[in-house]
């Protein structure tokens, strides 16, 4: 998955009109805490009608945090609300590959829910 337009970086306000960046605008990309290793992501999809036009995602330690367009990967988002389902909310393990890349395992669920992440 390539999440090159919607790194929110630590240092930024977390104020939603800041989500939404033009091609112009350079993300902050945040750094790499986890290394190689896989870490736990929750995804939330926002309250309202219709199909999700977005999720944001960020780790436990918040280290990172992405606001994920659909129009950003169409078909990489369909994969993650079928994963998500009804719920508003999903844990998934994740890798950084790089930068402004990460592999997310959408078909199997952690086996235990993170309490209060």
């Amino acid at each position: 998955m390539n999440f090159h337009e919607s790194w929110q970086g630590r240092n930024a306000p977390d104020h939603p009109s800041n989500f939404n960046r033009t091609d112009g605008d350079a993300p902050d990309i945040p750094a790499n805490i986890h290394g190689t290793k896989a870490f736990l992501v929750k995804f939330q999809v926002g309250v309202g009608d219709g199909r999700p036009s977005h999720m944001f995602m960020y780790d436990r330690q918040r280290s990172f945090k992405i606001f994920w367009k659909r129009s950003g990967d169409p078909d990489a988002f369909a994969v993650a609300e079928r994963a998500i389902g009804g719920n508003l909310k999903m844990y998934r393990w994740c890798k950084r590959l790089d930068d402004r890349n990460m592999s997310v395992c959408f078909d199997k669920e952690p086996e235990e829910t993170p309490p209060c992440a």
